[in-house]
């Protein structure tokens, strides 16, 4: 009796990878805004790749938001939901988004990562699975927010204005022409999307005040 043996090719399952979405106005962040007021909206974004089409099992953005250095407390772990501008290829690459109302706790500077595998139970890797973090400004201090589509008066009004404690979040983009004089040991200036997507340009005096943003 002849006896047969049928030899199959070998197929690997590939793991998923996660990378960043890039939006025009903060850029490769997982997060839009990056700094923002306690009560508003953080919207996290990320790219699901599978080159073998595998449909993630699931998708979650792990965020700290009561900043006690774990993500075990109850919703810290939601489900991302599908953006739908895609092709619905997942080995071209699929985005996914969920929108949070964080609120201040800690110091402010809450840490997220993204967590998937696919239905195969493969984990993703990619820079997005790693811990970053984000800025919520408690609104009971009371921040100005200068937004891009404002004159670069807007922002020298306020720094003029400001007395004691105070924080301005300043929208992406460049600010020409700001004076950096007479203000008070505890201003804070903050980009909303980061320093690297904004540009004061000034003279003066830089001295007794905080800045999170860049400057020429």
């Amino acid at each position: 009796v002849e006896k047969f043996i049928t030899l199959l090719p070998f197929s690997e399952d590939h793991p998923p990878v996660l990378d960043w979405v890039t939006y025009s106005t903060c850029g490769d962040k997982g997060v839009n805004p990056y700094t923002q007021v306690s009560g508003s909206d953080f919207t996290f974004f990320v790219n699901y790749t599978d080159v073998d089409n595998d449909p993630p099992g699931l998708i979650q953005v792990w965020v700290d938001l009561n900043d006690d250095g774990d993500y075990s407390d109850a919703g810290e772990k939601p489900a991302m939901d599908p953006v739908g501008d895609g092709d619905g290829l997942y080995s071209n690459g699929e985005k996914f988004s969920k929108t949070l109302t964080p609120d201040y706790a800690g110091d402010g500077t809450l840490n997220y990562l993204f967590v998937a595998y696919d239905d195969q139970g493969n984990v993703a890797s990619g820079t997005p699975t790693d811990a970053h973090s984000f800025t919520v400004i408690d609104a009971a201090t009371d921040p100005r927010v200068v937004y891009a589509s404002d004159p670069a008066g807007t922002l020298q009004s306020y720094l003029d204005d400001t007395t004691g404690a105070q924080t301005i979040l300043v929208d992406a983009g460049t600010y020409p022409a700001i004076v950096f004089d007479r203000y008070d040991n505890n201003t804070v200036v903050r980009s909303i999307c980061g320093p690297e997507f904004t540009i004061l340009q000034g003279s003066g005096t830089v001295v007794g005040f905080s800045a999170a943003f860049s400057m020429t």
